[in-house]
């Protein structure tokens, strides 16, 4: 029998079961018939036929109030970990086939402890990245979530005013974390991560400002109606752009989080209007085929598309879609209702069954003052924000009587959104 890493109490036989299978399109979802990239794969369905050989795996102690490791990373990186079955060495693939119940890809750790919690430690190989199952305290954006957070060493990286202070979220992350804190003798059910090959694709980014105009309407809240808003409106743009990338031939839309929400500036004056921009922050892939085949040079690494022209395309992209993307926001609740009174049914590419599953409302004034969508630069929009300021309530006399009441007159350029709203699609 192989033997374990831990110190194992007589008789025990529980263990935690996990698999690291191959994204190759690196957004975190395992979908079905995703087609080889390079001449050492071969299928239609390579996210299922395929695995990750030679990722780590390490059982960590953890405290069950907070989740947090009782050890420092330092210590339990001593440990020797489990392996992912089918890297047998120097030379071999990492990625191995999956056929019926072999064990490519698979990890077992037998837990010492079954009153103890723990968590599970997984690094990936030379090459590759985790995309989905983990968290890691360490990288912007993959924060772990605690029940009591503490601050973290991005919190003025996720105030900050300006996208260009923030840093990038990674696609993937070398080492991570299994999310959760379980006690090793509960039931648990298999660990799964994703593990993408970094020469597959060439990862392209651009930041946009999406301007949504509205005709009067109620000013924007902050809270949970500006998460909805970019939630929403990350869902419905990734609807339409994902189609657009792909007449492109060349790409394939990775993810789209809403980066910053906040008013505009009604014209030159210093006061806010009723328009909206949402920060995007847009995430492509072209895959990288590494093949000798003519007919598929066009889509290998180097086709020449580099960050301008990837701006460029989601620009004009957006530009073409964007009566359809204003409709498909005004018309959101409504279609929402109508599909949860039929009973609520997920479908693959149906903007709709999809985000309206997360349970996200917009607010009222989407539907009657929505008027139109436009694309701008971040530099633009970031010229029109709201930078500081205040609400001011001016004083009135009524008819009724000689006291003064107090309205609502003004809102000077406030900025009604701190922080970053995360939405991968």
């Amino acid at each position: 029998n192989k033997p374990t890493s831990y110190p194992i109490m007589g008789g025990q036989k529980k263990i935690i079961k996990g698999m690291a299978w191959y994204d190759r399109n690196a957004n975190g979802k395992r979908e079905s018939k995703m087609t080889a990239l390079g001449e050492d794969l071969e299928g239609e369905d390579v996210e299922y036929d395929y695995a990750v050989g030679g990722v780590e795996a390490r059982l960590v102690p953890c405290d069950e109030d907070t989740g947090r490791p009782l050890f420092s990373e330092d210590e339990f990186s001593k440990w020797n970990p489990e392996v992912t079955d089918g890297y047998e060495g120097p030379g071999s693939p990492w990625l191995v086939p999956r056929r019926g119940r072999d064990r490519n890809g698979r990890f077992d750790i037998f837990v010492p402890d079954i009153d103890s919690y723990y968590y599970v430690h997984v690094t990936a190989p030379e090459g590759f990245l985790l995309t989905s199952g983990v968290c890691n305290d360490d990288v912007f954006g993959w924060e772990c979530k605690y029940k009591y957070p503490k601050a973290t060493a991005f919190a003025d990286s996720r105030s900050a005013e300006s996208d260009n202070d923030r840093p990038d979220i990674d696609i993937g992350v070398r080492t991570g974390r299994s999310p959760e804190c379980n006690q090793g003798g509960s039931k648990h059910a298999p660990l799964y991560f994703g593990v993408m090959r970094e020469s597959d694709n060439k990862v392209l980014r651009t930041l946009v400002g999406l301007v949504l105009k509205f005709d009067g309407g109620k000013l924007l809240e902050e809270g949970e109606e500006a998460a909805a808003i970019g939630a929403v409106t990350a869902g419905v743009l990734a609807s339409k752009l994902e189609a657009r990338l792909a007449m492109n031939g060349t790409m394939e839309l990775n993810s789209i989080d809403s980066r910053d929400i906040f008013l505009l500036k009604n014209g030159d004056a210093n006061v806010a209007g009723n328009d909206i921009s949402v920060v995007m922050d847009i995430k492509a892939l072209i895959p990288n085929f590494n093949s000798t085949d003519t007919t598929r040079r066009l889509r290998d690494i180097d086709s020449g598309i580099d960050s301008t022209t990837f701006d460029n395309i989601v620009q004009d992209s957006i530009n073409r879609d964007s009566s359809k993307i204003e409709r498909n926001l005004r018309e959101f609740n409504l279609k929402c209702r109508e599909l949860k009174s039929k009973g609520l049914k997920v479908e693959d590419g149906d903007v709709f069954s999809t985000v309206c599953s997360d349970d996200l409302v917009l607010p009222d004034y989407f539907e009657t003052s929505l008027t139109e969508i436009e694309v701008k630069s971040v530099s633009e929009v970031d010229g029109l924000k709201c930078e500081v300021g205040s609400r001011r309530l001016e004083s009135v006399e009524t008819t009724s009587s000689s006291t003064l009441g107090q309205v609502p007159s003004i809102v000077y350029c406030l900025v009604l959104m701190l922080g970053i709203i995360f939405m991968s699609i």
